[in-house]
């Protein structure tokens, strides 16, 4: 196979490099053992500032598994926008007016806004038994993307919800409400008013999120036709309220522990 004289082997695709079996070795013998990777190894990768660069397999894999969970993570918006990078948002929207035949009407200013997206850094330290070190590289390779995909769903399922806004996401109960709803005890009353709060634009998709044991408070409350908490479909069950599903998630506290003022 002859030489692209228009390409330099230094320029060559880093993914090209830490996805062969030469590399995919040495980085499993670097993790088990603290082995550094060989130099005539690592002097095709670019990245200067890593003791290792996760090969492209392990990496698949591990995006992969994020993707395919279906906690708070996979139901939250997911962009590709570069950190710092500062996004115009429109602030108003143009409004019709009726007139009369040959009629006209004022220019309207549609105003933006922008929003800047902060880049936050997650970090993920696994720790590598020795049983691990000796298994075959592939069940190495899966062992490795199942912890720290779990590890890294657990950190961004804890920031959607109660993330401090410092050194990490903000979280939806830590943010501004858009609307308010203000519960004194669970009462029927109660879901009618929080289902009322929510944007008809919304109606499609919209979600309610809460703890087991919230949802299985709920349960019991009855108005005269009766609410139907629990369905099954196919033997499993579906979470709803006056027919709006609700999404089970361990991170959302207890309403049976809450103090006044919380969110």
């Amino acid at each position: 196979i002859g030489k692209d004289k228009g390409k330099d082997n230094n320029d060559m695709n880093n993914c090209d490099v830490v996805d062969s079996v030469e590399y995919r070795k040495a980085f499993a013998q670097y993790v088990t053992s603290g082995k550094l990777i060989p130099a005539e190894v690592r002097s095709s990768i670019k990245t200067s500032d890593a003791g290792a660069v996760i090969p492209t397999t392990i990496m698949g894999k591990i995006v992969e598994k994020l993707e395919g969970y279906g906690g708070i993570y996979g139901m939250v918006t997911h962009t590709a926008y570069t950190a710092g990078v500062t996004i115009p948002t429109s602030t108003a929207l143009p409004v019709a007016e009726w007139v009369a035949e040959g009629g006209s009407t004022d220019n309207k200013k549609k105003n933006y806004g922008t929003i800047t997206f902060a880049g936050n850094k997650v970090r993920v330290a696994v720790s590598v038994s020795l049983e691990l070190s000796v298994q075959a590289l592939e069940v190495f390779e899966a062992n490795l993307a199942d912890n720290v995909a779990n590890a890294m769903i657990k950190a961004f399922d804890i920031a959607i919800i109660n993330g401090s806004g410092i050194g990490c996401p903000k979280g939806i109960l830590t943010e501004t409400p858009v609307e308010t709803v203000t519960a004194a005890k669970l009462n029927y009353e109660l879901l009618n008013n929080i289902e009322g709060a929510i944007p008809s634009a919304y109606d499609d998709n919209a979600v309610i999120v809460m703890s087991k044991k919230t949802l299985f408070a709920l349960r019991s409350l009855k108005d005269a036709t009766g609410v139907v908490a629990i369905e099954t479909v196919d033997g499993k069950p579906v979470y709803s309220l006056l027919g709006r599903r609700v999404v089970i998630s361990p991170t959302m506290p207890d309403y049976s522990r809450a103090e006044a003022g919380d969110v």
